[in-house]
């Protein structure tokens, strides 16, 4: 009797399992066929939608669902079509370190304004090459010339992570100013600013044209303050540009931090000129 019990339970469990792989397959298809109802209008589709484990504790973690989508990385909860919700969600360049801990498993490091959490560990039946390998392969997208600097962005172990990185290849076809529209689009997300289309056709229509290299910011002085960071940002991940001038424009702290990064990090920026830009607090910052 006890066999025949045992027997039944076990083919309880092996239904209900495969109940629950048939609905979380269910639940993959619609994000990869419906992503923007559930990321929203701005993401229409999916590099990867996987089922993971994850937490900010290798100790502690919880079923949940990966999206890499555009220029973030979503953590989706919910086990129904009806209860599908982001839980959180990530910009690319939050990401400061990635750790292949093993074959299935990757810590991410972020930086300290996502969420209050600087860690994520990620478990999953995917490789963690291929997981790697997708979350670069968008930041190439958005950054092709990323290459140059990676090694001051992103913390890569083990080591041999940085010739795998350098190995992918860029987004075909690169666009104009070296993809200026993407790696701005991505900026702007990042720093929280709408995207303006007519920054995109100035650089695309005026600067290819003339193949002006030097970023004049005062072309762009309609715009708020704020609007600008991106813009200079630009600057620190693409090899077009290699001058910026600045010229009657009152540069408030985040664009005196955009531009402090961009001298620190590019490879490509051979001059930086400030006028009028009332920065008597700021010049022992620009003086190295």
């Amino acid at each position: 009797m006890a066999a025949v019990n045992a027997g039944a339970a076990a083919a309880a469990a092996a239904r209900s399992s495969l109940l629950a792989t048939a609905q979380n397959y269910l639940i993959l298809c619609l994000l990869l066929d419906k992503t923007s109802s559930i990321l929203g209008s701005r993401f229409w589709d999916c590099r990867i939608v996987i089922p993971v484990e994850c937490g900010s504790k290798p100790d502690k973690l919880e079923s949940r669902i990966l999206a890499v989508s555009k220029f973030r990385i979503f953590i989706i909860v919910g086990k129904t079509q009806q209860s599908l919700k982001i839980e959180r969600f990530f910009h690319l360049l939050s990401i400061r370190s990635v750790q292949i801990i093993n074959e299935n498993e990757v810590c991410f490091g972020l930086d300290e304004a996502t969420a209050g959490k600087r860690r994520m560990f990620i478990c999953s039946e995917t490789s963690s090459k291929e997981l790697t390998t997708h979350i670069f392969t968008a930041l190439k997208h958005y950054f092709p010339d990323i290459n140059d600097i990676i090694r001051s962005v992103m913390e890569l172990s083990p080591p041999d992570l940085y010739a795998s990185f350098a190995s992918l290849p860029v987004a075909v076809p690169i666009l104009a100013c070296r993809s200026f529209r993407r790696t701005y689009a991505a900026l702007c997300d990042y720093y929280e600013q709408p995207f303006r289309e007519e920054v995109v056709w100035d650089i695309e229509k005026i600067y290819a044209s003339h193949r002006l290299k030097e970023l004049r910011l005062e072309d762009f002085c309609h715009l708020l303050p704020r609007d600008l960071v991106p813009i200079v940002s630009v600057c620190q991940y693409s090899s077009y540009f290699t001058g910026i001038l600045i010229d009657g424009i009152k540069l408030i702290p985040e664009l005196v931090e955009a531009i402090l990064l961009v001298v620190r990090r590019s490879q490509s920026i051979k001059s930086l000129v400030l006028r009028n830009c009332s920065l008597p607090r700021y010049e022992h910052f620009l003086s190295f």
